[in-house]
């Protein structure tokens, strides 16, 4: 990280020491945008590659074919107060 130092005379400067200032911290805010972005997509690539060995590990391999038998869960069940709905 690069820290600029700051005059303390400042009825020496002149308006070309500001410009210059400015497009310093430009380019080291884009800079530093370009690597979050580059972290974030890869800690994103290393989440689901984990998360795929994680699933694979734990379950094995998981395909069905036409004609097997499955379980299907009913998650409004879960989420209903009292009991069933009786047919009318």
């Amino acid at each position: 990280m690069t820290y600029y130092a700051v005059p303390t005379d400042f009825e020496e400067l002149d308006e070309e020491y500001y410009k210059e200032y400015i497009m310093k911290i430009e380019a080291r805010c884009d800079a530093e945008t370009k690597l979050a972005i580059s972290n974030i997509s890869k800690a994103q690539e290393k989440q689901q590659i984990q998360y795929a060995k994680m699933k694979t590990h734990k379950h094995g391999e998981i395909t069905f074919k036409i004609g097997d038998s499955a379980m299907l869960l009913n998650a409004r069940r879960k989420t209903r107060k009292g009991g069933q709905l009786q047919p009318t």
